[in-house]
């Protein structure tokens, strides 16, 4: 009596990505079983530019019958473009057929949130008119108006560079939590 198993694991390269960037996964299938595996092939329904047929995670692409022997893995590079707002499961499927053509497969997903940061520079004159020769007062206020914590936030004016500010000057620039509501 044969037990045939396999396993998938999908894995991002980072948990966070921008809107818009390119998610990098990781995807280990391993034959943990106890017979060899034929037709190996990774499924992902909300990535379909991550599925790869037997051909292409086979040891060995010459070799006409592709096999995951028993206690051999294959990893795969996988990329998918995002641009939703909110956190994104992926789910990944690796199925195969045993020696006794049944069907054997796993799934994995992982986890990645997709961030839309975002900054509003609001500069208001202290005054709408000025006499030539005097001095221009405004106000800077920085908003941080996307959906992740902004850091090291530095602000410069190219038509009054003295007015550069960091969060050495204001200390509010060194985090700027997400507005809420």
């Amino acid at each position: 009596m044969i037990s045939p198993a396999i396993s998938i694991s999908k894995k991002p390269d980072s948990q966070t990505i921008r809107n818009g960037d390119t998610a990098n996964w990781t995807i280990t299938v391993t034959n943990t079983g106890d017979s060899t595996l034929t037709d190996v092939h990774v499924d992902d329904a909300q990535a379909p530019g991550c599925a790869r047929t037997a051909a292409e995670i086979a040891p060995d692409r010459a070799a006409p019958q592709q096999h995951l022997c028993t206690g051999r893995q294959r990893l795969l590079r996988l990329l998918a473009r995002r641009r939703q707002r909110q956190l994104h499961q992926h789910g990944g499927s690796a199925p195969a057929r045993d020696e006794t053509d049944q069907d054997v497969t796993a799934e994995d997903s992982a986890d990645v949130r997709v961030i839309n940061p975002h900054v509003t520079i609001l500069k208001t004159p202290d005054q709408q008119t000025i006499v030539s020769g005097q001095t221009a007062s405004f106000t800077i206020q920085v908003i941080n108006d996307g959906d992740s914590t902004l850091t090291n936030v530095v602000v410069t004016d190219a038509l009054a560079p003295g007015c550069a500010r960091t969060s050495a000057d204001i200390p509010g620039l060194a985090s700027m939590p997400a507005r809420t509501g």
